[in-house]
């Protein structure tokens, strides 16, 4: 992608302002940018994810979501001398 421009002198009105920024300003703006629009979509992302794994199954008795929140728990709060390893 380049990081410059050309820009006849007839592209804007005369009246309009033109602001020229360095390359190192316009890859701030779109770091910026692009966390504004993960921060925007995070939640829609997870609500998609979630109706997906309720589609699936995934928190049924078998699920993988349970089992895998059923293995974090015991790993949290279960008896460590019960492990005989």
């Amino acid at each position: 992608m380049p990081t410059t421009t050309t820009v006849g002198n007839n592209a804007f009105p005369s009246t309009d302002a033109v602001l020229r920024l360095p390359p190192a300003s316009m890859r701030w703006y779109e770091a910026v940018d692009g966390a504004l629009a993960y921060k925007r979509c995070c939640p829609l992302l997870y609500g998609w994810l979630e109706r997906a794994q309720i589609r699936l199954g995934s928190y049924g008795p078998d699920g993988a979501a349970r089992q895998r929140d059923r293995e974090e728990f015991e790993g949290d709060f279960a008896d460590p001398t019960l492990h005989a390893d």
